[in-house]
């Protein structure tokens, strides 16, 4: 038995369509792997469970009758996209079928047909259906439902994400929102992510070594901490050995790079110090730490010209540019969107965890543990939100910002309160600043007491 299927032309389609009787079809996967495939099906209100086990000559298939309530419980459980179809079914020798997908898989027409003999193809090939055949796609297998079902429609997906990362380089005005998609792969779709990123790094160090504004310095640190975020959420989809040495160096640059981590919470304290200090000593105050600023950073500026860093970012662009997501088992193979939304939703209840076990301790160390979790739940919503188009999701970012600047500018009294402590002497001043920044603390506590609340009782609205 021969098996072909092939992708049908939709100009004219419907003319022909219309005159098969056809039946509604809705199916969904809840597990698919290399070994194992389990598919629920509603075909013409009748409910059914397939199991697929092995592949090839070796694969087992059962099949049986499910109740509706049954089929309605497990989509709570799918993956990828509900399958909603129409098949067509035509009264001839082949068991010719057109498989008909909606909006949502761009209107696919799929005919799949079964020949008792290669003569029986070529006679097919003169009828008048093959004149409606676009493509054969027997062999490609971004075409089976489990495809379509993780990945979506195949046709949007045409492209090469080698030419996209010369894209990147060669288009200063570029949007990564006009090449990331729902539907990319998932592996492709971190990759372009991180060339962006690197190209940013690249960049900014540049700017950095050639004696560029300070601001510089926090623009690399917030895209440093984005790349290693990043890699350390969907560590799976990268080369285990390569990545573990990635990983490892990002973390070393970030521990040398956070020279401007000071020069915040000052700025945000302007008013407290000029009033304690006064015009005269707050102005000498400022000037000592510029200086003090700048002095660190030279180290940094040297590191960035070392052979070690250069390495460092060889490195990264091979992790990047030179994962083969052939590599990695077939359950990878799914759209970003599908993983991003467990990936945040997992952060998610991470955040809700560590905020029940650390707050209650109101000190510095437990109160950082939560920001860095904040911090990771933001980069995963704030670098990938343009996948995202639900009024819940945007809520829910609005929500999350307002929890992560409650706990920001809390941290970042209690660092300003040491900075200065460290840095003036002078009694009278020092005990003017720790009221005002005591009183400062007592509001921002109140305040994001209130925020947790909010930020608990929240439900994952946008998964």
């Amino acid at each position: 038995m021969i098996k072909k299927r092939f992708l049908l032309n939709n100009e004219n389609i419907d003319d022909l369509l219309n005159t098969i009787d056809s039946v509604k079809v809705k199916e969904y996967y809840t597990v698919i792997n290399s070994c194992k495939k389990i598919k629920y099906t509603n075909f013409d209100n009748r409910y059914f469970k397939e199991k697929t086990i092995g592949s090839g000559k070796k694969q087992k298939s059962s099949k049986k009758t499910i109740s509706e309530k049954k089929f309605d419980k497990n989509k709570k459980c799918s993956i990828g996209k509900v399958i909603k179809k129409r098949i067509y079914l035509f009264n001839d020798k082949n068991k010719s079928v057109v498989h008909s997908y909606g909006k949502s898989f761009g209107n696919l027409n799929i005919l799949t047909l079964k020949f008792n003999s290669a003569k029986r193809v070529e006679k097919f090939k003169q009828s008048n259906l093959y004149n409606f055949v676009s493509e054969d796609i027997t062999s490609i297998d971004s075409f089976n439902e489990t495809s379509l079902a993780l990945l979506g429609n195949p046709l949007t997906l045409n492209y090469n994400v080698y030419k996209l990362f010369k894209e990147i380089e060669v288009n200063q005005s570029f949007n990564i929102k006009n090449i990331i998609h729902s539907d990319m792969k998932v592996d492709d779709a971190l990759r372009v992510k991180l060339y962006e990123l690197y190209l940013n790094l690249n960049r900014l160090s540049s700017d950095i070594m050639n004696g560029e504004s300070k601001n510089q310095f926090v623009a690399y640190k917030k895209n440093i901490d984005k790349v290693y975020t990043i890699l350390l959420e969907f560590k799976e989809y990268f080369d285990v050995d390569l990545h573990s040495r990635v990983i490892a160096n990002i973390k070393f640059i970030q521990s040398r790079c956070d020279v401007q981590k000071d020069l915040k919470p000052i700025k945000k304290s302007l008013h407290i110090i000029k009033d304690c200090l006064g015009e005269k000593k707050s102005t000498l105050f400022f000037n000592n730490f510029d200086k003090n600023i700048t002095k660190k950073a030279e180290p940094f500026k040297k590191f960035l010209q070392t052979r070690e860093y250069s390495i460092i970012m060889k490195q990264l662009e091979l992790l990047i540019k030179e994962s083969s997501y052939e590599s990695f088992n077939s359950t990878h193979y799914k759209s970003i969107k599908m993983i991003l939304d467990k990936k945040i939703k997992n952060s998610y209840r991470k955040s809700l965890k560590v905020i029940d076990n650390k707050f209650d301790c109101l000190d510095y160390e437990s109160f950082i543990k939560i920001d860095n979790q904040l911090e990771k739940l933001m980069i995963l919503i704030g670098e990938f939100s343009f996948l995202y188009n639900e009024k819940d999701f945007f809520r829910f970012k609005k929500l999350l910002l307002a929890v992560k600047s409650s706990f920001d500018k809390y941290i970042m009294t209690l660092d300003t309160n040491t900075i200065m402590q460290e840095n003036i002497d002078a009694p009278d001043s020092i005990k003017c600043l720790k009221n005002s920044f005591y009183e400062n603390s007592d509001e921002l506590i109140k305040k994001i007491k209130k925020d947790i609340k909010r930020y608990k009782r929240t439900k994952y609205l946008f998964v």
